[in-house]
């Protein structure tokens, strides 16, 4: 950057980094002596390079090379609260105000430097430590307060009912492992394998959406429907995978408004009500395809 003082092209201020890559800098302003022989009391002495930014032109670049330290910040603010001496104290405001600029920017690239990376957490449920090990996947995958379900299949014994019912359960397992809740899960997305066209699909709704209106009674998460020829897990009637905040279902809020009465909106009819053991009433919901 570059702005210019009273005192015309010599008295440009400038600034270069010559820190690492990637490590926060401060840029000051240093004068009078040669760059080379500057640089060399300025190493040997950190709180002088930043009394240089004191003095009077000819102005030269130089920058903290490092993260900032406590040292620099006793330097700067010893710099702005210094008294004003002889010829340069018409520059002394300017130069006190450039010192405080420094110190903020400073206490911001220092604040920025210590903040932590999020966490990263693998969990696999008893049985599906292979998914890890030999599969090379994580189950469950929490990153700071967010968690990632990979896909689990509606398998095994029984109807199809049997089987999503299952699948959902395994969800809510994962889940908790992860420390999440149901009422955390933000996006879903289902696969399934059964129905080939519009009229297949809606059908398919007809059983699943009751048993997913089961586990999500309200707030219902984000959902994308997906239909595909085919399932990894031998027998799989559909797969489904989720997204979680952890904390976020403890005060959800949705301010929708009931629909009016008429063609009712979405790409597929919504769900006949049904009730059975361990199912409630469904409500009206869309699912869009893709």
């Amino acid at each position: 950057m570059a702005a210019r003082g009273s005192g015309g092209s010599r008295d440009a201020f400038a600034s270069k980094s010559i820190a690492p890559a990637g490590a926060p800098t401060v840029a000051l302003w240093s004068v009078g002596a040669p760059a080379a022989a500057m640089l060399s009391r300025e190493r040997a002495n950190p709180s002088l390079r930043l009394r240089h930014a004191a003095c009077a032109s000819p102005w030269h670049t130089h920058a903290l090379a490092h993260a900032p330290r406590r040292d620099d910040f006793r330097a700067i603010s010893h710099l702005a609260h210094a008294p004003t001496i002889g010829a340069n104290s018409a520059r002394e405001p300017v130069m006190r105000s450039l010192a405080a600029a420094i110190l903020l920017a400073a206490s911001a690239a220092g604040a920025n430097a210590a903040a932590p990376a999020p966490t990263r957490e693998h969990f696999a449920p008893p049985g599906m430590e292979a998914a890890y090990h030999d599969w090379h996947y994580t189950p469950a995958l929490k990153v700071g307060d967010t968690v990632y379900v990979s896909g689990i299949p509606a398998v095994g014994p029984g109807s199809y009912e049997d089987k999503v019912r299952r699948m959902f359960g395994a969800l809510k397992q994962q889940l908790e492992l992860a420390g999440a809740t149901l009422a955390d899960v933000v996006e879903l997305t289902t696969y399934h394998v059964q129905p080939t066209d519009a009229t297949s699909f809606q059908r398919e709704f007809e059983r699943f959406a009751p048993i997913h209106h089961a586990f999500f009674a309200d707030h219902y998460p984000a959902w994308n429907a997906v239909g595909t020829t085919a399932l990894l897990s031998p027998g799989a009637v559909v797969e489904m995978r989720a997204v979680a905040v952890i904390g976020s279902g403890r005060a959800p809020k949705a301010d929708i408004a009931l629909p009016k009465a008429g063609p009712k909106a979405g790409p597929v009819t919504p769900p006949k009500k049904q009730t059975g053991a361990g199912l409630a009433p469904t409500a009206a919901m869309s699912v869009a395809r893709s």
